[in-house]
């Protein structure tokens, strides 16, 4: 694999990891990371009840974005929707969203 693009640090994590054997999130994390200020990126911990969200939130139906975030807000806690994200002039939800 010669490179891989995502504007999302774990949408990067997830594409590398998927194409390389051996190798976990935390190494993708480490090697693509970069300076993220502490408190912005999500816990391993937080990362595995976002997933998770995501998967019973999505089970059968099709969501907007919006729609997704709502729902994985509503699954993990409000830290998944804090604004915290640098993101298109603006800032985004820690797991996600607007």
């Amino acid at each position: 694999m010669a490179g891989a693009h995502a504007q999302v640090l774990s949408a990067a994590e997830v594409s590398v990891g998927m194409r390389a054997s051996g190798v976990t999130r935390a190494d993708v994390g480490r090697a693509v990371g970069g300076p993220v200020p502490t408190g912005v990126r999500l816990t391993d911990e937080q990362a595995d009840h976002v997933v998770t969200a995501i998967g019973d939130a999505l089970d059968g139906r099709f969501l907007t974005l919006d729609e997704l975030t709502e729902e994985v807000v509503a699954r993990t806690g409000p830290w998944a929707g804090d604004r915290v994200m640098p993101a298109f002039q603006d800032l985004c939800g820690r797991a996600g969203g607007r």
